[in-house]
């Protein structure tokens, strides 16, 4: 009852904004004519007297509606507001006032107030959708008011107008300094949010979550990050890489081995590096400021941990991640199950493909025209798809009967092979294709205008018409049968996700708030070890979101409401679209302090960050300019 008054009082306000400046001028035509004292006249003299009063009610039912959750920064309602323009330049083109011209003068100077005034509380709205709001649009309104009341009568009336229209630019400008200032992080935090416990009886450190010893046969690897000229689709560039080149090296261990990875930096800036979805433990996440502090220029640092969950992922940097992931700081890894498990694919037909957008064209690894792939007639091939950029991929699929065998590095039961089809993986995520051609047969996966061809001897592809492609329903896909439910979350945490412009860390950017926040400033998500925990994901923006949570396999139970009827999606990163509602399911299994973040890194860069922390676990490490760390 309360959300339906306060929608309609602020509906009223829109409409009798609307019909403030046709009041006006109106009003002004009327003046000095035979209809001055018609009765119509005198209903319009009250319109034009309570019609600039839906400032008011506007932002009055406004601040009340953002209290209560709503979003009224909202592309559509800011669209509405900029809309306005239009319809108030319409009485000046359509209705010339008469009379006087300080008449007129004023007419057109309380326009331009009264507009003026509306940009203002759009601009409060942007910058702080919360109750001062409300302070800001009143100031506005009486500068408006002023504007419209005196600007063009008095002595001196032109002084009058720029006294006003300085006093409501200098308002602005105070307000923008002032959301500056306060959006500038400090130059030491603790990202963490538990850096002031370190050392503190019965806490353990992240930097003591380590691999426990085992015999485990090691794997070790060298990576050296440095700058390198490389020439991917015909473009050059300097590049950021791993062992000069992008992808780095395509990195594969069987389940129970042990990797370990020495990293040495040539890089000008610091840098980490993240094994983005394997199960690490907490002190080999790479999250600079958080797990660590970042490996200097010239220094070198080491990761080491088992391969314990057979899969598809890939590794990059968690230091200022959105420049270096750009610049080609990544590479893939793939996790094979034990040796004496036995291979289902042949090794020479197991292949990754790093999706990379380069110099504005799709790369499917090092190439915007890559060569076919070569398959064995009657063998399987597998295809790991990895999405390293921050955008949904839609990989387009025909020409054979092909399965998805795994999202991200969680297997699908029961799947069903699939004709001419669209499969959609969120950025930052993995899909695994399998197929089996016979002689003859190609199987043809476009994505982002870049082709990929797995051909056979006398292979010939016929690409069926856009119309006979089917977008993949990844909740609905495989089966159910055989496998074991996640027991009831012990308690769930609601994130809402909104939209809006403003300054973080100094920049005006867009902004993606998670229950109103930003980080560093967010609550941090406290779990205890063996329970289960529910995430909502509930967005209000009109981007995706490909929300990512380190160290964890989760289950999605719920996209809007509806649940899965497929195999379970196990997956440690699930897009969330626009408006969309997405809830999620994970045990506490492996102890630390963990990022949850959205991998659209500009959009984890303006603050879309959150913490994950297990009850008694402390970090000791801070970010800020005063430090090597910028985890995002």
């Amino acid at each position: 009852m309360i959300e339906r008054a306060l929608l309609i009082s602020h509906l009223a306000g829109f409409v009798l904004l609307l019909l403030d400046p046709f009041c006006e001028f109106l009003w002004l035509r009327r003046q000095g004519t035979a209809r001055e004292k018609a009765t119509s006249t005198r209903v319009l003299w009250v319109f034009n007297r309570i019609a600039p009063y839906g400032y008011v009610l506007l932002v009055v039912s406004g601040g009340f509606m953002v209290a209560r959750g709503w979003d009224l920064t909202s592309p559509w309602i800011l669209g509405g507001f900029a809309g306005y323009a239009v319809v108030a330049v319409a009485p000046v083109l359509l209705v010339r006032p008469r009379g006087e011209r300080a008449e007129r003068r004023k007419a057109y100077v309380g326009l331009a107030g009264r507009f003026g005034a509306l940009m203002f509380i759009s601009y409060a709205m942007v910058l702080k959708p919360s109750w001062t709001v409300l302070a800001w649009a009143v100031a506005a309104f009486a500068v408006g008011s002023a504007l419209l009341a005196t600007a063009a009568t008095g002595p001196r009336p032109g002084r009058r107008l720029a006294a006003r229209v300085v006093f409501l630019t200098a308002a602005v400008v105070a307000v923008s300094l002032w959301r500056w200032q306060a959006s500038i992080l400090p130059p030491s935090y603790a990202p963490s949010g538990h850096s002031g416990h370190a050392g503190t009886a019965g806490m353990r450190s992240v930097t003591d979550l380590t691999q426990p010893p085992t015999d485990a046969p090691v794997v070790p690897v060298a990576l050296t990050a440095e700058v390198k000229r490389v020439e991917i689709g015909g473009t050059a560039k300097d590049a950021w890489t791993y062992n000069g080149t992008v992808p780095g090296p395509a990195l594969r261990v069987a389940v129970g081995q042990r990797l370990r990875v020495t990293l040495n930096n040539r890089l000008p800036e610091p840098t980490t590096i993240h094994w983005h979805g394997v199960l690490v433990p907490n002190a080999d996440d790479g999250v600079a400021g958080v797990t660590q502090d970042a490996v200097p220029p010239g220094g070198q640092g080491v990761y080491d941990f088992v391969a314990t969950h057979p899969g598809t992922y890939w590794y990059h940097s968690h230091a200022n991640p959105w420049a270096q992931i750009e610049r080609g700081l990544f590479g893939t890894l793939v996790v094979t199950p034990a040796a004496d498990a036995g291979a289902a694919v042949p090794a020479g037909q197991d292949h990754v493909i790093a999706l990379h957008s380069w110099g504005g064209a799709q790369a499917f690894n090092d190439s915007t025209r890559p060569e076919p792939i070569a398959a064995t007639p009657g063998q399987p091939v597998r295809l790991r798809f990895v999405n390293t950029g921050s955008a949904r991929q839609r990989l387009s699929i025909s020409g054979a009967p092909f399965t998805v065998a795994a999202f991200d590095s969680g297997p699908v039961h029961g799947a069903q092979p699939l004709g001419a089809s669209r499969v959609d993986v969120a950025g930052s995520g993995r899909v695994d294709l399998l197929t089996t051609l016979a002689a003859g047969q190609e199987l043809d996966v476009e994505a982002g205008g870049t082709t990929l061809r797995v051909v056979t001897p006398g292979s010939r592809l016929a690409v069926p018409p856009a119309k006979d492609f089917r977008l993949l329903d990844a909740m609905a896909y495989g089966s159910p049968a055989g496998t074991t439910p996640l027991p009831p979350p012990d308690r769930s945490w609601n994130l809402r996700i909104d939209e809006s412009m403003g300054f973080f860390d100094g920049r005006l950017t867009p902004l993606y708030r998670i229950n109103g926040t930003l980080f560093p400033n967010g609550e941090m998500l406290m779990v205890e070890q063996g329970k289960t925990y529910d995430l909502t994901f509930d967005n209000h923006s009109d981007d995706d979101h490909p929300m990512h949570l380190h160290g964890h396999l989760f289950q999605v139970m719920k996209v809007n409401g509806k649940a899965g009827t497929g195999s379970p999606l196990i997956v440690d990163n699930v897009n969330v679209g626009p408006h969309d509602k997405v809830t999620i399911r994970f045990t506490a299994d492996n102890p630390g302090i963990w990022m949850a973040h959205c991998h659209n890194l500009p959009h984890a860069a303006a603050g879309m960050d959150l913490m994950v922390g297990y009850e008694g676990v402390t970090s000791p490490f801070r970010a800020g300019r005063d430090t090597v760390n910028r985890p995002e």
